[in-house]
């Protein structure tokens, strides 16, 4: 799985998550404005069997503060294997925060238009 940027120039990858029954493929936003692991849309809850094992304090881009459930999740990127922690969010999009991207390089050339995760 690599990073791609879209034409927007949003930097994106795509990664595996291990769910109840198989390993899933998601579609991210990468964000480094966001500590955690992973922000996954609430459509995907259902595909794991998770407890939570937190519930965390999150400060929003408007300022606000909100409480999630935390779980965690194992993900695969490049074949290797990640325990991260997850909320579920009624956003319809996915995103990596810099808890995933810890120990990673990541690379965004605008100028370029190239982004890269290694």
């Amino acid at each position: 799985m690599t990073a791609y940027l879209t034409p927007q120039n949003h930097a994106r990858v795509k990664i595996k998550a291990k769910t109840k029954s198989r390993w899933q493929a998601i579609d991210c936003l990468i964000d480094t404005g966001f500590s955690s692991g992973l922000a996954l849309s609430e459509s995907f809850l259902s595909l794991f069997n998770l407890s939570p094992v937190a519930e965390q304090e999150f400060e929003l881009a408007d300022g606000s503060s909100i409480f999630f459930d935390v779980f965690k999740i194992k993900t695969k990127f490049r074949n290797k294997e990640k325990e991260v922690l997850a909320v579920f969010t009624k956003s319809k999009d996915n995103i990596l925060g810099l808890e995933f991207l810890n120990n990673l390089k990541l690379v965004l050339d605008l100028k370029e238009k190239n982004v890269s995760l290694n």
